[in-house]
């Protein structure tokens, strides 16, 4: 298909198509001509992926980028794969040397040992948690363990459940795929659905007042 039918057929514009092909997110198609080309259902397929990304997991362009570079390495095996995907679209901490931070370094490594997880310390991912945490010590209101105490055995639940939703597809990329996109969709799905949770609640804590006045 010529890039115009691809356009169509995705819903991409044309510019923002051969953005991405510029910026290396989108391999290129087969040269037909100077300046045509054809593509098939793996660029079909990737663009959707990208824009998926993008638009739903809020993810930068050259976060992006990085993560599909991994994607596309076939000598990573899957748990490498996934690890190095998923730190790959983190977003850096914004203070990384603060007292708060030399705290929630060391409650983050007795977390693992607590929770014997098997992962890799000092880490992008461990990072982004130690930051979180030391952004929370600060708040007199909210209390970072009441927080870790609340969370942790849904993560865990919901952490066995999204692997086991992947490792049902066959192949390795779409393996791979699928845990990245459920990580940064599903956490976009996660918290919507939370939200609304909450709205829920809250309307109909307030509802019998509400009615009574």
């Amino acid at each position: 298909m010529r890039i115009a039918q691809l356009s169509e057929t995705t819903g991409v514009p044309i510019p923002s198509i051969k953005y991405y092909l510029r910026e290396g997110l989108l391999h290129t198609g087969e040269r037909t001509a100077r300046n045509q080309a054809e593509y098939d259902d793996s660029h079909v397929r990737r663009l959707r992926l990208i824009r998926a990304l993008i638009d739903a997991g809020g993810l930068s362009i050259a976060a992006t980028r990085k993560l599909l570079v991994i994607l596309d390495d076939d000598s990573l095996p899957i748990d490498l794969a996934l690890g190095h995907a998923i730190s790959a679209a983190l977003k850096p901490p914004a203070n990384t040397e603060s007292p708060q931070m030399e705290w929630a370094r060391s409650r983050v490594d007795a977390l693992l040992d607590e929770r014997d997880w098997l992962v890799e310390r000092d880490t992008d991912k461990t990072e982004a948690l130690a930051s979180a945490l030391a952004a929370l010590s600060q708040l007199k209101s909210v209390g970072a363990e009441e927080l870790l105490k609340l969370h942790l055995p849904h993560v865990e639940a919901l952490a066995i459940e999204e692997i086991q939703w992947a490792l049902k597809h066959e192949d390795k990329d779409s393996i791979v795929e699928s845990a990245v996109v459920g990580t940064f969709l599903g956490g976009a799905i996660f918290n919507a659905l939370r939200l609304l949770a909450h709205e829920n609640l809250a309307r109909r804590t307030a509802q019998p007042t509400e009615e009574s006045e």
